[in-house]
């Protein structure tokens, strides 16, 4: 029977791979968009109360320790000091979706493949899949759609024969993916073509 990772005592020897998508917080943002804001942009009445609900967002995706300095970060990186004055819900909803992503997925599958590595150094890989392709199917009603959006699962279209949406040079895309996938599960080593993907974790 299998065994779950918290009761096993030691890490098999096979490459493993982590992956995931650049806007990973775009499914989870939305259901808290929809369930928790009713589908209602937040009208903020000066920056400061963009900031206590920027915690909010924070602690309501798992972030509950020092989260003063981790909202500090996520402003430096994510967002100007003028978007952060102006307060504008619809202009600083991709930093929210950033912050779900990171808290609800990406942090976790970095430590992991921390966590793996350091027991098989040189057998990790990880990837964040950001080739913009047809639409998101994962959220077809949130309402602030932005440039350059990969939401979660937007890399399986091209994997699988899940839609007739893929035009010539997404089809291209598709048989990178499938080659590297393939490459994978045979050799234990991404590849397509000439193009060789790097060990990102090699201690």
């Amino acid at each position: 029977m299998p065994v779950h990772p918290r009761e096993s005592t030691y890490f098999r020897d096979v490459e493993i791979i982590f992956g995931m998508n650049s806007q990973e917080g775009l499914i989870f943002f939305n259901e808290y968009f929809q369930y928790a804001l009713d589908s209602q942009p937040i009208e903020f009445d000066s920056h400061w109360d963009f900031l206590e609900f920027l915690k909010t967002v924070n602690i309501m995706f798992g972030s509950g320790a020092f989260v003063d300095a981790v909202v500090g970060y996520e402003l430096l990186s994510k967002a100007t000091w003028e978007e952060m004055d102006r307060a504008n819900f619809s202009e600083i909803v991709p930093l929210f979706i950033d912050v779900a992503g990171n808290l609800a997925l990406k942090y976790g599958s970095v430590e992991e493949a921390n966590r793996f590595a350091r027991a098989l150094p040189g057998q990790v890989y990880l990837y964040n899949f950001d080739y913009v392709g047809p639409p998101s199917p994962m959220t077809p009603g949130f309402p602030y759609d932005f440039p350059n959006s990969v939401g979660h699962g937007d890399e399986l279209k091209f994997l699988f024969p899940m839609s007739n949406v893929l035009n010539e040079e997404h089809t291209k895309m598709a048989k990178i993916m499938v080659d590297l996938w393939t490459s994978f599960a045979i050799t234990g080593k991404p590849q397509a073509g000439n193009d060789h993907s790097d060990r990102i974790y090699d201690s």
